[in-house]
């Protein structure tokens, strides 16, 4: 998806082959991001909450209701008395109320989406929808999961669930009934946001450098680049491609060994986005270059500058 003017958004299905043009509802100022959910397209506000496009009114609309937890109080019950008797003890019970829905409001900073349940890392902690979307609620009781969130992802199979939450990476194998921390000793970095490849190997981007982890999360380290910023990450077997901050894209073609700057003159533009195909390319997406293609294995076959852009 690219927006082309304020007011307006452009969608693709395919690949990038042919756009369309979506309905009104919603301006370029009010989105924070956009993302392609099974259901459709979703926008979080820069005010909080969702939008999502309706396909049979062709209108924004919004969406995402959330459900607070129950809440417990303890009721007195009225004291009673016999003719002639002392009056019995007071006795109390329980009850237990479900909050209604209201309409989700927390800044939402970033979304995973699995085939049995959406996360979404938000100002109000970790949530998730059972519903695509439809209503959320708090993932886990844990207090930890309540706190301010950066970034989600969930596995391929959606078992498993990694957050970033304040100075932590909290890790769910139990499709977040339950979650460990780990204090991550580059958090002063800022702007950490995670990027799965695989259930095993996952990024970090942030202000101060790229960060992996090979062995799903529990151990990390700094990648040999010498940029410092980053923003977005993909790959497919061991070709990775990082998109820097300000602008360019830098590629790795041997595990994440060893980076270079890709210097074809189609890189060097804004690239806020990077996501693999299904056949395995490496798109970079941006709002005025359009859509840059890359086949890892013509690169990786190249020793000339053969870039496998296109």
């Amino acid at each position: 998806m690219l927006t082309f003017d304020n007011d307006a958004f452009m969608a693709t299905k395919d690949g990038g082959n042919s756009w369309t043009t979506l309905g009104p509802g919603l301006k370029r100022t009010d989105v924070r991001r956009v993302y392609a959910a099974s259901n459709g397209w979703w926008a979080s506000l820069s005010k909080g909450g969702w939008s999502k496009y309706d396909e049979t009114t062709k209108k924004w609309v919004r969406a995402g209701m959330y459900v607070g937890e129950p809440v417990t109080t303890t009721v007195a019950a009225k004291a009673t008395t016999t003719k002639g008797k002392k009056s019995t003890a007071r006795k109390t019970t329980t009850v237990t109320k479900q909050p209604a829905p209201v309409q989700a409001a927390f800044l939402v900073n970033d979304m995973s989406f699995g085939d049995d349940a959406w996360y979404a890392a938000t100002s109000g902690g970790v949530l998730v929808s059972k519903d695509k979307g439809a209503t959320w609620k708090q993932a886990s009781k844990d207090p930890l999961t309540h706190s301010v969130a950066q970034s989600v992802e969930v596995s391929n199979n959606g078992n498993a669930v990694w957050a970033i939450v304040e100075k932590n990476l909290l890790f769910s194998a139990d499709k977040g009934s339950t979650w460990e921390a780990q204090q991550l000793s580059f958090a002063s970095a800022g702007n950490l946001r995670l990027h799965q490849i695989d259930d095993s190997t996952i990024f970090i981007t942030t202000n101060m450098g790229l960060y992996a982890s090979k062995d799903a999360g529990k151990t990390w380290s700094r990648e040999e680049v010498r940029e410092l910023s980053f923003q977005s990450v993909a790959g497919n077997g061991t070709a990775f491609v990082a998109a820097l901050q300000k602008r360019g894209l830098v590629a790795s073609f041997d595990g994440g060994k060893t980076w270079q700057r890709m210097d074809d003159p189609l890189s060097q533009g804004y690239f806020p986005l990077i996501r693999t195909r299904r056949d395995g390319s490496i798109v970079a997406v941006s709002a005025t270059e359009g859509l840059l293609s890359l086949d890892p294995n013509a690169k990786a076959a190249s020793t000339n500058g053969g870039s496998g852009l296109r």
